[in-house]
């Protein structure tokens, strides 16, 4: 009986061991508990420090300096990899991309634009104050409104769009913002350079006989009017020596229309002690010549003045570089 026994328990085994062995391969012709095998090409293309990485070699062989080289190729295979799953190209040993023009380098090895702002300073001192051209002295004032980066390309598309620095300085905000790169810091250095151009043009027109300097006149009320967009009314106000006391903004209208009240005109001049009045008002289309109704409402002023001993000596009306006066068309 136990020689029986040990006889079944020897089949048994032999049996377990057929079907173990006949057992189905999968697809691809291996056992189903066999080893899976890298796909195709797999094994070119990975680099010996990612199979180093996923077969370590025994505890007993491992040094610091092989683990950390192992590390460094997994990190540089992990790179490869990447680039080549996003198709990135190849980075140039010795050349940044883009590719550069020939004078993008300067003689000491240094891009162009280093150190641009310094020497544009530099050369605005020593040919100060006509060396510079147009786009240049505006990139200065934007240098302090936008910090490390190119604005030479935002000062020639404000020119480009406004015509010149006067009208740059004086354009409307909402216009200003219109220009891609024009935030908060710009408006207000185009402001800044906008009011110190007309305090120096008043200063210029206070120290002098306004009659016996026309042209500083003029000079005077196209850079405070000529780039507004709406009509703007002002009253300069004279003494007997014709010498400014006050320029006084009356009124702000329409694009094509500015309230006037010759009352007010007058009585402001009889505050101020005033003998003559020069009336100026701009036209923002930029045609200085005089409406119907721009010669209605300086009759009306000359009128109004009159009553009081005070002579209207002209009315000029600023237009975009071109200017009216209607004592030289007699219509005063």
């Amino acid at each position: 009986m136990p020689q029986l026994h040990n006889s079944a328990q020897h089949q048994l085994k032999e049996r377990r061991h057929v079907k173990k062995a006949s057992a189905p391969l999968a697809p691809g012709g291996e056992a189903p508990n066999a080893p899976q095998s890298p796909p195709p090409g797999m094994a070119e293309a990975t680099p010996s420090a990612i199979r180093a990485i996923a077969e370590p070699e025994s505890a007993s062989r491992t040094t610091p300096k092989s683990a950390a080289r192992s590390l460094r190729d997994g990190a540089s295979a992990m790179l490869e990899f990447l680039r080549a799953l996003l198709r990135l190209p190849e980075p140039h040993p010795t050349r940044r991309y883009p590719p550069r023009s020939a004078n993008f380098f300067t003689e000491d090895g240094k891009p162009h634009y280093h150190g641009h702002r310094a020497r544009l300073r530099q050369r605005f001192l020593a040919t100060w104050p006509d060396g510079l051209p147009d786009y240049e002295l505006l990139e200065l004032v934007l240098c302090n409104a936008i910090w490390k980066i190119d604005v030479k390309p935002l000062a020639k598309k404000l020119l480009e769009r406004f015509g010149s620095i006067n009208a740059v300085v004086n354009a409307p905000e909402a216009r200003l913002r219109e220009i891609p790169g024009v935030d908060d810091w710009v408006v207000l250095h185009l402001r800044l350079a906008g009011a110190l151009a007309q305090r120096l043009a008043r200063a210029e027109l206070n120290e002098t006989c306004v009659l016996g300097s026309w042209s500083a006149l003029i000079a005077y009320c196209r850079t405070t009017m000529a780039f507004r967009d709406r009509e703007q009314f002002r009253v300069l106000y004279l003494d007997q020596r014709n010498t400014l006391i006050e320029d006084r903004l009356f009124a702000e209208g329409t694009v094509n229309a500015t309230p006037v009240y010759p009352r007010e005109v007058a009585r402001q001049g009889l505050a101020l002690n005033a003998v003559s009045v020069i009336l100026v008002h701009n036209h923002p289309s930029g045609d200085p010549k005089p409406s119907d109704t721009d010669v209605v409402m300086t009759r009306r002023v000359v009128d109004a003045c009159a009553a009081v001993d005070i002579r209207v000596i002209d009315h000029v009306v600023i237009g975009n570089g071109a200017e009216a006066s209607f004592r030289t068309l007699k219509l005063l």
